[in-house]
Parts: structure tokens; sequence; C-alpha cells
């Protein structure tokens, strides 16, 4: 896996449940096509032969990845592998022990997430040659090692049933201000420092590191410090057993903060590995405290040991001043995306739906934690749909962007979704809405609908 942000957001494609550690896999990932010929991906059997070579080394206790099946997709063909059975429509590999396959895409194999076939747990994976974000490319031994991480999640989910970060959190995770993008930035820069231990040493950056968190964290209150530390215990293993078994390098190059809610959950992923780095040399079997419930999470061990340690590093004057300005620039920067991204969604051509449900809220069932960015506080922009519901209908919107409002107690009661080739078709006093595209599918009832042409569909939930 690459090092950057992006390259962490094109290979963790997960839709999150509100109270699952997986959710339902309902299409909001971004799917591949059922029959995509020109996928450039690895030859699977290459894959499946390397995910064999890296799972028989011993990664954390208790995990045995070769117990845990798996499902690849190559642009053909989906391929099951030590799967429990045979799902219909699968049949075995002639000459390939342990290996089914089908025509074409099973309809759960969406990415590099886990999947149930069956009732039965698995990690999946499309595993391409290239980010699609960077264009780097991805070597056989990192589309194995992900594979592993995805494993890593399935053994999460049965074994710690209770690891179980809540995403909806990021619905309502307060803005950024300058402030704590330059805290955030100098906290995970920090620790890099101290697993590459950058002078004066591994533990003074790390205690840096504590100091920097603890003062971003006091301005959040329990369930969003809750949050983070629960994701980064959830993806930080997950990557620091996936980079134990490619044998990637520890540090890896500097980590764009980003900016919350997205930057929340990305940058769970070093930081998380880089803790675990840190104890394997401070604090030899900490695993086993961990899968003992002797340490609910890393970072506490880490800072029991740190608590007696005196002494720590310091950014120079010019290094706090550069990510200072640019922790400045960024927000002017992202205030201004922040207006474009506004304009074009009410710019979309097409017609748009705006749904008013402040008397009858939906509350959100899934989306995707990588597609979402805050405009204003509680309102955000979804690029890649979401499940929203209440006790009398739905909406489904997948691949597609829309906008969202939310009250006080995380209620969605504005929907804005842009962009409709088709027209809503309606009877004058009709009191249920059913409309579905391949986008789009919206069941709604009792609803209120005025029209502005076909330009702008006025949709009130009563």
């Amino acid at each position: 896996m690459a090092a950057s942000g992006k390259d962490h957001v094109s290979r963790r494609r997960t839709a999150a449940g509100i109270s699952l550690v997986f959710a339902s896999i309902s299409g909001i990932l971004s799917a591949a096509a059922s029959h995509n010929p020109t996928l450039d991906v690895h030859d699977p059997f290459e894959v499946i032969a390397e995910v064999r070579r890296l799972e028989s080394s011993p990664l954390w206790p208790g995990f045995d990845p070769a117990a845990i099946p798996f499902g690849l997709f190559d642009g053909e063909r989906t391929y099951l592998v030590d799967f429990p059975g045979l799902p219909e429509g699968f049949v075995p590999v002639t000459g390939r022990p342990g290996i089914l396959d089908r025509k074409g895409r099973h309809p759960s194999i969406l990415g590099n997430t886990c999947v149930q076939i069956e009732n039965v747990w698995l990690a999946s994976s499309i595993p391409v040659r290239r980010s699609d974000f960077t264009g780097k490319e991805i070597s056989l031994a990192e589309s194995a090692a992900v594979i592993i991480h995805e494993k890593f999640h399935v053994f999460q989910a049965i074994r710690h049933s209770d690891w179980k970060p809540n995403d909806g959190v990021l619905l309502t995770y307060p803005l950024d201000t300058p402030e704590s993008l330059d805290l955030r930035g100098r906290e995970i820069e920090a620790l890099r420092r101290a697993v590459l231990s950058f002078p004066p040493g591994d533990a003074a950056w790390a205690r840096t590191a504590e100091t920097l968190r603890l003062r971003r964290r006091a301005g959040l209150d329990d369930g969003l410090v809750r949050y983070e530390r629960e994701v980064r215990r959830l993806e930080g293993l997950a990557e620091y057993v996936e980079y134990r078994a490619a044998g990637k390098s520890a540090a890896g190059e500097p980590f764009p903060p980003g900016f919350a809610p997205k930057a929340v959950r990305e940058s769970a992923y070093p930081a998380g590995r880089w803790t675990a780095v840190l104890l394997d040399r401070f604090v030899p079997g900490w695993q086993e405290d961990i899968e003992a419930g002797r340490a609910r999470y890393p970072e506490d061990i880490l800072n029991e040991f740190l608590k007696d340690r005196t002494g720590e590093a310091s950014f120079t004057d010019e290094e706090s001043a550069a990510c200072s300005d640019r922790a400045r620039a960024a927000m002017a920067e992202k205030e201004a995306e922040r207006k474009a991204v506004l304009k074009s969604l009410n710019e979309m051509s097409g017609s748009s739906i705006v749904i008013d449900a402040r008397r009858l809220p939906l509350r959100f069932e899934s989306f995707e934690p990588f597609s979402i960015d805050t405009v204003a506080p509680n309102i955000l922009v979804h690029k890649q749909g979401f499940i929203l519901r209440n006790g009398n209908g739905f909406i489904h919107l997948f691949g597609s962007p829309a906008l969202t409002e939310m009250d006080s107690r995380g209620r969605v009661i504005r929907v804005l979704i842009p962009g409709l080739a088709r027209r809503v078709r309606f009877r004058p006093g009709q009191r249920a809405l059913v409309y579905r595209t391949e986008d789009l599918h919206l069941d709604l009832n009792p609803v209120r609908i005025r029209s502005q042409g076909n330009i702008r569909y006025n949709l009130e939930l009563r």
C-alpha cells in the first residue's frame, strides 16, 4: 500500500454502517462493472499464491489468515479461495485446489473490504496494478498484503466484536480550524519522526505526539475522542499487520493531514500503525496485552510507557511557523473549494430533488466515510451516495453526489439530489412517491410534491 493519504482512500472503500464495524455492502462502494475485461489487475492466481506465501508468517497472536477465505474479481471472473462450501453459481477450478470461480462479478465483491457470502465472512479485493488516485504502481506483494489486511478485519469482527467504531460520529464532526489542522499535522509528523528515530530520539518525539494529541482532543467531546481511539485501533492495527506481511518500510512518506471529517479516519491508518511499530520497540509482547484484554488501546500502552520518560522533542521555530502558515493557507483554499462545490451542485445539468424532512427526519443507514466533506456546520456533501431511512420510506443513492443537512440530533432534515437525467412523474395530490433510476431508488410516504417545471422537484415529508 502506498504511503499517501489518497492511496489509503483508493484502497479502502468500505461503506460505513452507523453502528457496525462493517456495513451492509449495498453498492455505495465504487463498484466494478459486472464485466470489465479492461480492468488492469494482477493475475488472480499469482495474487492467490502470494497471499498464501505471506500468510504463512506469524503476524498477530491468534490470527490465522490461512483459515479465513477471500474473494477476488479480475474484471471477468470472481474467484473464491478456501471457501467452505459451494455457493450458487460457483464451480471448482480444475487443477486449482481450494479455488472456486464464476463468470462476472459476484454482487458482494466490490473492492478491498470484508463481506459475507452465505453467512460466511471473507476478505475481498479487486487487485488493481495501479492506484486510481495517484497512478502509483501497486506491486503483487502489496496487493496480497491488502488482502491480509482485510482478513485481519474479519479476525477483528469475529474475535473482537466490541471493536466497533461508530463512523456515524463523522457526520457531526466539527469543522477544522487553522489550529486543529496545525495540531493534527504536527502530531502525525511527530509520530513519524519517532518511528524514524529523529534526534533527540523516538521516545522524545512520541511524547511530543502525545502532547499535541491531548491539546487537539481537548476541544472534542468524549464520543469523538473515543471514536478516534477506536478507529486507530481497528484500522491502524490492520495496516500494521499488512505492512508486516509485505515487509514494507514502517515510516513511509510525510502524511498530509487533510480535513475533518474524512481526515479523521484517513489519519487513523498511519497513526495507529506507527503507534504499533513504536510499541514493538518499547514494550515487547504488547500484542498479547491487547488480545487478553489487559489493555484496550495501543495508545494507552504507549502512554503508560512514556509517562516515566522525561524530555520532549521540539519542532524548530521555522518548522512551526511553516506548519501554521500551511494550515492557514489550506483553510483559505478549503473555503474557496466549499463554495465551488456548493455552486457546482446547484448548477448541475438535469433535474434536482429537494427533500424537506423536518417533520419526518431521516437517518443514515450507511454512507461512504471517505467520500464525505463538510461544507458548513451540519451540512455534508456525499460524493458516492448513501442510504437514508425513516419509518415510512428510504432513499438509496449510489455513486452520485448529493447534499444533506442535519439537525442537532444528527437526523437528516434536508436532502439535495442534483443531476437527474429523468423527470419525476406524479399526479396532483399524490401522497406517495416511488422513483427509480440506475443511481437512485427513492420510496417516500407520506409526501407532498411540488415542481418547478421539470427542473426542480420539492418534496415535503409530512
